[in-house]
């Protein structure tokens, strides 16, 4: 054994560097000041005899392992497990479902098992572990009867190369020593191991460290010295000598900051702001940022020793001397702290006219940006921590409010405004869902390879669908750079962005590297046309910052702290050096920006909760036994058990039925997807969208069981409800050279973002180019923009009118009655009427007299249509209403003809002696205004006489299921004693793309 630590000095004497190294992790000499135990009690618990449960013993192995919490755990204690072993202990991050470190005292290697042993689950965890690999391997345990108790433990990461265990297999034989005390830290680059920190230090009291990348194999022939070769040594601050006696609580704090490769560059904006900024004098940044001390840099000139620009993570990004402009070096702020010039927040707009680039490479040449979670009333709230926002606004255009889709969360939308479709019809139905039909449990952040394996960044699985911009901008002979937007690093299709920073990598990184890489992307040669793209410059960027919305979840949209209006500064002032920035390079008249974001943002308390499982206990206490109830707080769906391959494997209309009339106590309804209102576009047929919805209340959030406590701390604000909620909507803002100024457009959806990009970027909307399995299913048209754009691409279709009024094939129009029929179903499709007594005559005609119709079956609200609601409507000065029957028979939101589903004669459409029931009926309220106001609303069958006597089954038939439709709560008026106007009132909020109000 002595011959083996003197071979490993030797090898570790060859590298100078090592002797720099000094333990982070560990503390020797007792336990001074320490608590009695760092133990969390929820960790350990009876299960298994193989674990500790004595609370002694856990004293007794955190005295041996000479461990304490580092800062992030004892911080956060919640959202770690601490996890006990007679060989290490493992410090569990739960909240992310990863290993954040395991440390111990004493390694041997046991070299009779060189094979990863099948894991066994560690029911502490009280969770399934998704990793695939031990990080502390059971050839390390001190005796052979201790590999179960390794094998065991929730040390498990994921990690498909054999870098770590090769490592350990030559490193640890030419260390063994049984005082040795060890830390193995992965390292986390979105849901993989891209590198492991090894810290060791002998009882000599060497200190030494290395990084190794783990992404590719090692070959098993290396030898230690071709591995020592390939390892990063851990470089920390020279300034500080540290010794293994230093207090581990301080030291962790440098290893948070350096703790991986990836991530080496993450710093406060206070102690890096010299790096992005010429100058910061008297506190001219003001409140909103850090106290950062008082700089200069204005003709600071780069020598060959100090110009390391870009190339080191913590280096100087920028320079200010009189020769940067033509290094394309310069910081932002060089023109208006150095040469007295106006920033971009303080300048004059610049006028319609000569809002024209000099250059014509960059024509088109877009900026799509999102400020994550940035809720549209910020804008007149707290402008005045805003104000480059404000100016975009002052100088360019903007709807009136954007609407995100459903639900208002953050990866869903992203993809959204980057594709055109809705997130029930690009696949990212949610942050996290179970797909039946898959029988795979997903989450955006993490892969799962346990139970029910999904990895949502996996091309081969292709839960990414749509064509996202970028990759239309690469077809149609352009070059993209996407900077952290969600989805930006996968393969879609097969293809992707020619540049790309992704989160993984960039995310935890100062904002101010994200203006500096846009800037020099802007500043490479313009592309030919056609070659290789690389080195040359994008025509379409997109920009990603993940504020105000980490700060608004933590104090809430109402905030008074002062904290929101610091994060809301921080973003504007990114957006300030961005425009500086191109006006550093004439670049000013030559980019368009369209500012933009995901969702908003709306208080979320404790006293909103609603715990689920009592309500369905009250009913059938088997309820939440037999189904799977997934929720993200604001949204939930509920679904057959994983694994049982159907979506409604329980009693459905039971489920339904037991919470229907109880949206007032509860702040929830429960929804047949299919029958949940069609505004949203969450009925799609996805398997990933479960069969039962859950529809919550603004600001009501929902949990499964109760909670034992619960604190607002921390957590006040939230996101994902409807996105008719005034709390949800969102802002976008339209300026540069095509964009003509001060136009305020009527709503919209992000999902017309799309068409917008296509008409900056110039990309005409019958190219060949576009992927139309894609475009064609897009719920937005051409010339939504038109009015802001001076030049657009596409701009809108005008019908062309003969006088007559124009169906498709299927549909008559009576031009005595002015009524539309749908020859199939033989029901009214449109009727208009400008005043009351017209329309009770259309309804007449087109419904309960049709003599098409051989039996009409009126809804149990249709009296109350005609007696209660539309004459409350007309007595609003309302300009017109069109509506008519609909036919959604196979639950997607679109048209099926009756031939394609009436021929599957194993299944059949609800019907009634023989005439085929709507699904639901549309309404169109026009204002004075010309203001619409639709609705989709179901039609429900009359339950006067029981439902299975009476009517075929409504079957809903598409690519996906075959199943009975249950309609539920919208029947509730036939139970609950709810005066109608108010019934009314209630579902049309719930079912209009607009309020409308009766009262």
């Amino acid at each position: 054994m002595a011959s083996s630590r003197c071979s490993s000095s030797k090898i570790l004497n060859s590298r100078e560097s090592l002797m720099l190294f000094f333990l982070l992790f560990l503390r020797l000499n007792g336990a001074t000041g320490r608590p009695d135990t760092i133990w969390l009690p929820e960790a350990e618990t009876l299960f298994d005899s193989n674990f500790v449960h004595d609370l002694e013993q856990i004293k007794n192995l955190e005295a041996k392992h000479e461990f304490e919490l580092p800062l992030e755990v004892s911080a956060n204690n919640n959202d770690f497990w601490i996890l006990h072993n007679d060989d290490y202990i493992t410090v569990y991050n739960k909240k992310a479902n990863q290993v954040y470190m395991v440390t111990g005292k004493g390694l041997r290697w046991n070299s009779f098992e060189r094979f990863l042993r099948s894991k066994v689950v560690d029911p502490r965890s009280k969770t399934r572990n998704s990793g695939i690999q031990p990080l502390f391997l059971a050839e390390l345990a001190s005796s052979k009867l201790k590999t179960t108790h390794v094998r065991s433990s929730n040390n498990f990461m994921p990690l498909s190369t054999n870098a770590h265990r090769e490592f350990l297999y030559k490193f640890v034989p030419s260390i063994e020593d049984e005082n040795i005390k060890f830390a193995f830290i992965p390292s986390y680059r979105r849901d993989k191991v891209v590198s492991i920190r090894y810290l060791f230090n002998q009882s000599n009291e060497r200190s030494f460290g290395f990084d190794l990348g783990v992404t590719e194999d090692i070959e098993e022939n290396s030898s230690l010295a071709d591995i020592i070769n390939r390892v990063d040594d851990v470089d920390f601050d020279r300034n500080h000598a540290f010794s293994a006696t230093d207090e581990f609580k301080s030291i962790i704090s440098m290893l948070r900051r350096k703790r991986s490769t990836n991530r080496s560059k993450r710093s406060s904006f206070a102690s890096d702001a010299s790096i992005f900024l010429c100058k910061n004098m008297n506190g001219q940044w003001g409140n909103g940022f850090p106290k950062s001390p008082v700089w200069d840099r204005c003709g600071e000139i780069p020598t060959s020793k100090t110009y390391r620009q870009n190339t080191e993570p913590e280096s100087v990004q920028c320079w200010c001397d009189d020769g940067c402009l033509e290094r394309q070096d310069c910081c932002t702020d060089f023109l208006t702290s150095c040469k007295g010039e106006q920033s971009f927040q303080n300048s004059e707009c610049i006028a319609e006219k000569d809002f024209e680039c000099s250059d014509s490479s960059f024509d088109g040449t877009t900026i799509l940006i999102s400020t994550d979670g940035f809720r549209e009333s910020y804008l007149w709230e707290r402008k005045e921590f805003l104000p480059t926002y404000m100016k975009f606004r002052e100088c360019g255009s903007f709807p009136e409010f954007m609407e995100p889709s459903y639900p208002s969360k953050t990866f869903p939308n992203h993809h959204s405004l980057m594709t055109g479709l809705y997130p029930g019809q690009h696949g990212i139905v949610a942050n996290k869902w179970y797909d039946w039909k898959k029988d795979a449990s997903c989450n955006v952040f993490v892969a799962n390879t346990g139970e029910h394996p999904c990895n949502v960044s996996s091309p081969e699985e292709g839960w990414w669908s749509g064509d996202p911009f970028w990759n239309t901008v690469e077809r149609h002979d352009m070059i993209s750079a996407s900077c952290l937007w969600p989805g930006n690093d996968l393969t879609i299709n097969g293809e992707k962005p020619t540049y790309f920073w992704d989160y993984g990598t960039y995310g935890e990184e100062p904002f101010g590297y994200r203006i500096y890489q846009m800037l020099k992307w802007l500043n490479l040669p313009p592309y030919p046309g056609s070659g290789p793209k690389e080195g040359f410059r994008p025509k379409f960027l997109t920009l990603y910052f993940d504020e105000p919305d980490h700060i608004g979840h933590r104090y809430g949209p109402y905030d008074a702290s002062g904290e929101l209006d610091a994060a809301l500064k921080r973003v504007d002032f990114q957006l300030q050096q961005l425009m500086d920035g191109l006006k550093l390079y004439n670049l000013e008249k030559c980019v368009n920006i369209v500012l933009t974001t995901d969702h908003g943002m709306e208080q979320a308390l404790c006293e909103d909760m609603v715990a689920i499982a009592p309500v369905f206990d009250a009913e059938n206490p088997e309820i939440m036994k037999t189904t799977n109830f997934l929720t993200k707080t604001t949204t939930a769906q509920m679904g057959g058990l994983m694994g049982s391959n159907k979506s409604d494997s329980f009693n459905v209309m039971e489920v339904i039925d037991a919470v229907k009339c109880t949206w007032h106590g509860n702040s929830f309804k429960v929804w047949d997807k299919y029958v949940a209102p069609k505004r949203l576009h969450y009925d799609n047929a996805s398997p990933a969208i479960e069969v039962l919805l859950f529809y919550m209340k603004r600001q009501a959030k929902i949990i499964d069981y109760p909670l034992d406590s619960c604190s607002d701390e921390g957590y006040m604000g939230n996101h994902g409800w409807d996105t008719k909620y005034v709390g949800m909507k969102v802002p976008l803002t339209l300026y540069g050279p095509k964009i003509r100024p001060n136009v305020v457009l009527p709503p919209i959806q992000n999902v017309e973002v799309f068409r917008l990009l296509m008409d900056l970027l110039g990309i005409k909307s019958n190219s060949p180019k576009l992927m139309q399995q894609f475009y064609s299913k897009q719920f937005s048209l051409d010339g939504r923009f038109e009015p802001a754009l001076k030049r657009p691409t596409n701009p809108a279709k005008q019908p062309v009118f003969s006088g007559d009024v124009s169906f498709p094939t299927g549909v008559s129009f009576n031009q005595s009655s002015e009524i539309a029929f749908d020859v199939n179903h033989k029901f009214a499709t449109y009727a208009k009427c400008m005043e009351l007594g017209e329309c009770m005559e259309k309804l007449r005609l087109g419904f309960e007299e049709n003599p098409m119709l051989e039996f009409f079956d009126d809804p149990f609200w249709w009296h109350t249509l005609k007696d209660d609601m539309l004459p409350r409507i007309f007595s609003n000065n309302i300009k017109s209403l069109r509506f008519g029957a609909a036919f959604d028979t196979s639950g997607t939101g679109v048209y099926v003809p009756p031939t394609l589903w009436m021929s599957r004669t194993e299944s059949k459409w609800c019907n009634r002696k023989g005439v085929y029931q709507p699904s639901h009926m549309y309404f169109i309220i026009e204002n004075e205004e010309g203001s619409l106001h639709p609705a989709l609303y179901p039609w429900r069958h009359n339950t006067s006489a029981p439902f299975e006597s009476e009517y075929s089954p409504c079957i809903v038939i598409n690519e996906e299921e075959t199943r009975q439709l249950y309609f539920g709560n919208f029947n509730c008026r036939l139970t609950v004693d709810i005066p109608f106007v108010e019934w009314w009132q209630e579902k049309l909020e719930i079912h209009s793309v607009r309020f409308v109000l009766l009262f």
